[in-house]
């Protein structure tokens, strides 16, 4: 290692003081004759004799300087400075072709470094917590209620803390958002409710104070934990923060300690966390199936997933076998089970086939380039073949002149790489363009040392195989080219190496643009997808009554419609309405409607419907039609009997052959309760709950917000003006009526449904871009390899046209020839295409992979860009002059 290194200290020396290096061989090369001219003396020769004696020994000055140069490696340092500067004169003559060269290199490395960069970040960076492969989620399932990845019931937390041996902790969680009010006013904050044995799960150390003590009661539940972020924004960083005192909707909470700054929850941008404590009643069986909480676990060291599974199954078997009878029946025929799943995996699963889906296409843009660099290298080789021939002549060895070639192309790819990683830099700056917010862990994209190592061994690869094939005909291709002109004839084809170079660009381009088309097309579907509803013009919002201000249902009804009629009185509000969830709100809350004189056996699945409290203005701010019977009124109180609305869709199921309206039905689980019991008093359209992809709509059932108040709801405001200044007139009109309250989630209802397409707009997107530069490509390719074979030909087509041929026979002959290579590249894209269904298939809508009209379009677009790019230099060397085509040369 040491001598290494003082040869490459050496070598280092020598390229940066060339000139004093030579004096110094100089001199001791000088110093050693006269050493041995002195020495040849004294023994008795004659001066000029001891001299040529002392040269005889020497073996010649140069030949000694060479042997030093190349023993101590200077001779390759030399060589490569050599190759360097006469590669950057090369190509300086030639600018364009550098130019597009490096561009293409550049597109190709910077769009894969820009992907991979997301691909790691999202989906194979671990997880910011401590043994985070140890961590998963638990979910119940329903599959023959239709209901998959439902939440967990707390009798289920206690019985697989202590029933599942793979389970080192288990926690339970839900996610809110609150009102924090302190001396100073108040802020809306996301937060978490928790057991204390959630940061256990997550490894969570305090930095200051404490956590929540396992034996925590209920009756004590009133502490809080905050986040770094909220510590330093609100109470600047006061380390004596512990012990004092926030108010959360108005309730007092004792601040028990502060997060790390490196503590995160990849889902929610917590700020405050609350104890999660349960009543000694949640443990009963009847409170089993109140499935409202997320559940996670960590796994023991020892143990797997596969394992979890096992233990989870058997015992949620024991546990459904000890069920009464009815119980029973219900949960095996509803299908019942529990699913583990990797945190990081689950975290992932609904953005990794998109995300899979971008690399693809950033890989098929990559292998492009490498065919469209190799094919612009080969050209530029062509070119060259007279001088390379001159050098070989000449004495210069394969070796030396590869390096050569080498050091050229590695000088662009290098140039170009640099390029990659800077427009790879640059984009990910712009990730907000795309709407990216809700993809989880997108706040983590960076390009990484890993990122920009990638890219170097891409651009040194591009280098190499840029070089090899040009080298191989060249320098052991065989044949002389010197001396003379080439005059080849009009039959001469371009090599088979130029043409399946091409057609591979023609053929990766057509599989992008086929996909990209069939995205496009899925898109244009969805958006003709009927809502059901209005979105334009609807703005929408939330907010949280607390407990302390509006104790009873009474109370929130009484200020949802207060805050009702004063945005109504608005002159910009045409109409106003609060419910508990929206559509497209990212809430599904699902309730079993059970028809009066229905009866369920033992064993079946109710019928489940989306289930919304709404105030009576909500239809009418939603442009939603009421097709039979009447909407809620004013006179539907908390007091008066129970009524409700259905959507045509579960009108059609319950009774599909009369009408729905005077009917009656059971809300939720049949206990006897007549508050369960409500009138069907009106029928209204159908509309898109939470997706424009669902294809069986279980339909809904609205309540009046009076009877089924909720603390937390929605806002929905319809204005004549613009949409973007409702929130602060929102706001204004809650502050009349509470100061207290914050209106949050702001957004508008158009901007809401379109964002629920991200995850296929993003695709659609990208792959756009990468097919522009597909395309990009090929134009290049085919251009450049034209105009070759037109260069090559001018000679011949003088004489052509000389002795009478047309230019629209001569550019027949052309096209002729490059129709089979088009033909060959559209071919094979199309077995790309079908190659590529399996992926993007989940992501398509009322199109399938086959789509005929989009092929015929991504057909028609890439044989337009190889028409135009081969019709250019044929356009332009059939205007030669015949006579000045006869003496050119090649």
């Amino acid at each position: 290692m040491i001598r290494f290194l003082r040869g490459l200290r050496e070598r280092v020396r020598v390229l940066l003081g060339r000139e004093r290096f030579e004096a110094q061989l100089d001199a001791e090369i000088q110093f050693h004759i006269e050493e041995s001219t002195r020495r040849y003396i004294d023994s008795g020769m004659e001066p000029r004799a001891a001299r040529l004696a002392a040269l005889r020994d020497l073996g010649g000055v140069e030949m000694t300087k060479e042997q030093v140069r190349n023993e101590t490696g200077v001779r390759f340092v030399q060589d490569f400075a050599q190759d360097v500067r006469y590669g950057l004169r090369t190509l300086a003559k030639r600018p364009g072709f550098a130019l597009a060269l490096v561009a293409t290199i550049g597109l190709a490395i910077g769009s894969n470094a820009a992907v991979f960069s997301v691909v790691h970040s999202i989906l194979l960076d671990p997880l910011p917590f401590s043994e985070p492969d140890r961590i998963v989620r638990v979910y119940n399932n329903y599959p023959g209620a239709r209901v998959t990845k439902a939440e967990n019931s707390v009798r289920d937390y206690h019985d697989r803390r202590e029933g599942v041996e793979a389970f080192a902790e288990v926690a339970l969680f839900t996610e809110m958002a609150h009102s924090m009010g302190r001396e100073d006013g108040t802020q809306h904050v996301f937060a978490m409710q928790v057991t204390p044995s959630f940061f256990s799960v997550f490894g969570g150390i305090p930095a200051i104070g404490t956590l929540f003590p396992e034996q925590l009661t209920r009756g004590a539940a009133n502490y809080a934990v905050i986040g770094d972020d909220l510590w330093r924004s609100a109470f600047g960083g006061d380390p004596g923060v512990v012990g004092s005192t926030i108010f959360l909707d108005g309730s007092a909470f004792e601040l028990m300690g502060v997060l790390p700054p490196d503590f995160e929850f990849a889902t929610w941008d917590a700020q405050v966390y609350t104890p999660l404590v349960f009543a000694a009643e949640s443990r009963f069986a009847p409170a089993r199936n109140a499935d409202r909480f997320h559940m996670v676990a960590k796994l023991r060291p020892d143990a797997t997933v596969e394992n979890a599974q096992a233990q989870l199954d058997a015992l949620n078997a024991t546990l459904v076998d000890g069920y009464p009878a009815q119980d029973r029946s219900a949960a095996l025929s509803s299908g019942f089970h529990s699913e583990v799943r990797g945190y990081l995996t689950d975290l992932t699963a609904p953005v990794r086939r998109p995300l899979l889906l971008l690399w693809l296409g950033a890989l098929i843009v990559l292998v492009a380039a490498v065919a469209n660099v190799t094919t612009l290298f080969l050209i530029r080789a062509t070119g060259r073949r007279r001088e390379i021939s001159c050098r070989l002549a000449l004495g210069a060895g394969r070796g030396r002149v590869f390096r050569q070639l080498l050091t050229e192309s590695l000088l662009i790819s290098v140039v170009g790489g640099a390029v990659g990683i800077a427009l790879a830099t640059w984009s990910l700056r712009f990730l907000a363009a795309f709407e990216v917010y809700e993809i989880p862990r997108v706040d983590r994209v960076a390009i990484s040392p890993w990122v920009v190592a990638a890219g170097v061994a891409t651009s040194l690869a591009f280098g190499m195989i840029a070089t090899l094939l040009p080298a191989r005909g060249l320098l052991w291709g065989g044949g002389s080219q010197l001396g003379g002109t080439s005059r080849t004839s009009l039959s001469e084809r371009p090599s088979r190496v130029h043409h399946v170079l091409v057609g591979l660009q023609i053929s990766f381009a057509f599989v992008l643009v086929m996909t990209t088309g069939l995205l496009v097309e899925t898109l244009r579907n969805l958006h003709s997808v009927r809502l059901g509803f209005d979105p334009s013009q609807v703005a929408v919002g939330a907010t949280n009554l607390p407990r302390n201000g509006y104790p009873d249902g009474v109370a929130r009804a009484q200020f949802a419609h207060a805050l009702v009629d004063a945005l109504r009185e608005h002159p910009d509000i045409a109409a106003a309405a609060i419910a508990s969830q929206l559509p497209f709100s990212g809430v599904s809350n699902q309730i079993a409607v059970i028809p009066e004189g229905t009866s369920v056996n033992p064993g079946d699945v109710a019928p489940r419907a989306y289930s919304t409290a709404v105030t009576p203005e909500y239809f009418e701010t939603m442009a939603m039609p009421v097709l039979a019977g009447q909407a809620f009124t004013t006179s539907d109180r908390a007091n008066t009997r129970g009524v409700a609305i259905v959507d045509e869709d579960l009108a059609r199921a319950l009774w599909p052959d009369e009408s729905p309206i005077g009917r009656q039905v059971w809300l939720g689980a049949r206990t006897g309760d007549p508050r369960d019991v409500v009138e069907i008093v009106g029928v209204v359209s159908s509309i898109r709950q939470n997706s424009l992809t669902e294809r069986q709509l279980p339909g809904a059932i609205y309540v009046p917000f009076s009877q089924r108040p909720t603390g937390f709801f929605r806002i929905a405001a319809r204005t004549t003006g613009s949409v973007a200044d409702v929130p602060a007139l929102a706001q204004e009109t809650m502050a009349r009526l509470d100061p207290t309250l914050l209106y949050y989630w702001v957004d508008d209802l158009v901007g809401t449904v379109d964002g629920s397409l991200l995850l296929r707009r993003l695709p659609m997107r990208l792959l756009s871009a990468f097919s522009g530069v597909a395309l990009f490509l090929v134009v290049m390719g085919v251009y450049g390899v034209t105009t070759y074979v037109v260069s090559a030909r001018t000679a011949e087509l003088g004489l052509r046209m000389a002795l009478g041929g047309t230019p629209k026979g001569i550019a027949g002959r052309f096209a002729l020839e490059w129709s089979s290579v088009v033909t060959g590249g559209l071919a094979l894209g199309l077995l790309g295409a079908l190659l590529m269904l399996p992926v993007v298939r989940s992501l398509l809508f009322g199109t399938s992979g086959l789509d005929v009209r989009v092929a015929s379009a991504a057909i028609a677009l890439v044989v337009a860009a190889t028409g135009l790019s081969f019709a250019w230099p044929i356009r332009r060397a059939l205007g030669i002059d015949p006579a000045r085509a006869l003496t050119s040369t090649d």
